[in-house]
């Protein structure tokens, strides 16, 4: 599945205030953003994403989160960026290098759903 039939299907998914995790998973530049960005322009056209690369967590309306965990090293770091509530909160959030949570983090963000990126040539 390409990345454009992948951002059909994840907005066909969103409902405005239903809890949405998704943990973004691929190599650098395999198109995570871009699939958050193809996601929010279906779902949200008023949304401009940037990458949350050096922000670590944009936030686009009061339940939208796009998480960038790239540079988080150690998990104490987690601890100040109120990560918990938003995996566990009524939030649809978008998670790159989620493999930077905790155990503890990804068994409270539960339900939740994976997407494999390969690169933007999928």
């Amino acid at each position: 599945m390409n990345i454009k039939s992948k951002a059909q299907k994840i907005a066909s998914k969103i409902k405005r205030g239903g809890r949405q995790i998704y943990f973004l998973d691929g190599e650098m530049g395999a198109g995570k953003t871009t699939l958050v960005s193809m996601v929010l322009k279906l779902t949200h056209p008023k949304i401009h994403v940037q990458s949350p690369t050096f922000t670590i967590i944009n936030q686009y309306e009061p339940n939208i989160f796009h998480i960038d965990l790239y540079r988080i090293q150690d998990s104490s770091a987690l601890e100040h960026l109120d990560i918990e509530d938003i995996l566990s909160g009524n939030n649809i959030a978008f998670v790159e290098w989620y493999s930077h949570l905790t155990p503890e983090l990804i068994n409270r963000a539960r339900p939740y759903t994976t997407i494999y990126l390969k690169g933007e040539s999928q």
